[in-house]
């Protein structure tokens, strides 16, 4: 009798690693487009409903992530980066783009969470020197 296999725990629908439909492809390219036009609210909607029709990929929430900033929608930006980091919770500079957005969105104690977590996770990160300095400001503030 074989062994059954155990369950990842991962959520369905969390695979990074589905290569994109032609459709998701088109819809990319087409936000893409506007974004490069200057147009970066037609991008978002672009975006936002590609993000409803294929939820969870990687591609979509960077784009839409960048495109939030670039209209500065720091609550945008900022919940998108939180689904991001779950999808890719390996990457410092994710996780050094959340801390600032819980910063910039006045959540000091998510903001100081996140950039300890930077700092413990890569500590010889390029940015540590400005992570620090940022937690640091936090602290003063959060005591005061």
């Amino acid at each position: 009798m074989s062994k059954k296999k155990p369950r990842s725990g991962k959520k369905p629908g969390l695979s990074t690693t589905r290569p994109p439909t032609a459709k998701l492809v088109d819809a990319l390219e087409e936000a893409d487009s506007l974004a490069q036009r200057g147009q970066p609210d037609k991008a978002i909607g672009v975006l936002e409903s590609t993000d409803r029709r294929y939820p969870n990929r990687p591609e979509v929430l960077t784009r839409l992530m960048n495109a939030y900033r670039d209209v500065r929608n720091s609550v945008g930006y900022m919940s998108v980066a939180e689904r991001l980091s779950k999808l890719v919770p390996n990457d410092p500079d994710l996780t050094l783009a959340l801390a600032g957005a819980y910063a910039v969105n006045l959540l000091p104690a998510l903001a100081l969470r996140t950039f300890r977590r930077f700092l413990n996770r890569w500590p010889e990160h390029p940015h540590g020197d400005e992570a620090h300095e940022s937690a640091a400001g936090i602290e003063s503030f959060l005591r005061a």
